[in-house]
């Protein structure tokens, strides 16, 4: 089984930081797949494209690669990250 990351997305667009629970080996590009998919269901009037979306690492202000998952990215439970 997949180990789970918990971490905390910063989404200016909805004004909260939003928790998700994801595999390590989820890739950076299914992440925010993910995130959009939430974001149009709980947060109705709210529309985002995921064309042009990234995640950032707050604590290094590092763009994340979409083609990268959690764990080779050293991103790990409790990670803080920004939707932008």
């Amino acid at each position: 089984m997949a180990r789970k990351i918990s971490l905390y997305v910063d989404v200016p667009a909805v004004g909260q930081t939003l928790n998700f629970l994801v595999p390590g080996s989820m890739k950076v590009g299914n992440i925010i797949d993910l995130i959009v998919k939430i974001i149009h269901e709980e947060f109705h009037g709210i529309q985002a494209k995921k064309r042009g979306l990234m995640l950032v690492d707050t604590k290094n202000k590092v763009i994340l690669n979409k083609n990268f998952n959690c764990l080779e990215l050293d991103i790990h439970d409790g990670s803080n990250l920004m939707l932008m």
